[in-house]
């Protein structure tokens, strides 16, 4: 099972396997140091620095969430609060995302952490499932698609072009253009994406019974888009 590690703002990582508490190995301690290293974005979240007694250490900075190194090792950081425990710090920090402005956690129903050790991922996990659960109600999105086929049967519009080049031995065939309702949309497509994403990533037994019914409802969209194309147009 993969290893999970929480720690709260300014605490820091370390690889020395003589002291336990937020330990990594060193294969993802490097990996981590030469991602800071390698982008300046990341520095607001991790500072490299030495701590006596233990080296070199990765300090988190005034920053709160999750990171996750390629071995599925997850990193929570938490609000550093004073006088409150582990639990407690989680609890206070899902309190203050529900009341952020137009913030996706306002409706989060506390009752799912019924358990302090739920992982921070999993409770993200669950905000999202909560918030696509209302846009099922509703409906999901559904156009109209223009399609070409040469068929058996008529449909639609005959393309007399296609029909003369296609069909001018098979005259039982008709080649047509019409429109089909579907719900094959790339916003379709990226909520079934993320969906197949979040399943491999969630091992809570809940959140994946959840996932695998939303996706009996996105059953005829496709999936595994390239994300970039989609934002780049």
């Amino acid at each position: 099972m993969a290893k999970q590690i929480t720690i709260r703002e300014y605490d820091f990582l370390h690889n020395n396997e003589e002291r336990n508490e937020n330990y990594i190995s060193s294969k993802n301690f490097e990996a981590i140091e030469k991602f800071i290293l390698s982008n300046e974005q990341a520095i607001p979240y991790l500072k490299i620095t030495t701590k006596k007694g233990y080296g070199k250490v990765l300090q988190a900075q005034n920053y709160v969430g999750t990171l996750q190194t390629k071995d599925g090792t997850t990193i929570e950081i938490l609000p550093k609060i004073q006088n409150t425990d582990i639990s407690k710090s989680k609890e206070m920090l899902i309190k203050m995302l529900k009341t952020l402005k137009k913030s996706p956690f306002k409706n989060f129903n506390m009752a799912h952490l019924k358990s302090a050790n739920i992982p921070l991922l999993e409770v993200f996990i669950m905000m999202f499932l909560d918030a696509l659960s209302e846009l099922i109600k509703k409906g999901i999105k559904s156009d109209y698609l223009a399609k070409e086929e040469n068929l058996a049967y008529f449909r639609g519009k005959l393309n007399i072009k296609e029909q003369i080049a296609k069909n001018s031995i098979h005259k039982e065939q008709f080649f047509v253009t019409y429109d089909e309702y579907v719900n094959d949309r790339i916003e379709n497509r990226l909520i079934k994406t993320t969906l197949h994403y979040l399943y491999e990533k969630s091992k809570i037994n809940s959140n994946k019974k959840r996932i695998r019914e939303y996706l009996f409802v996105f059953d005829e969209v496709g999936y595994r888009i390239q994300l970039k194309l989609i934002f780049l147009k």
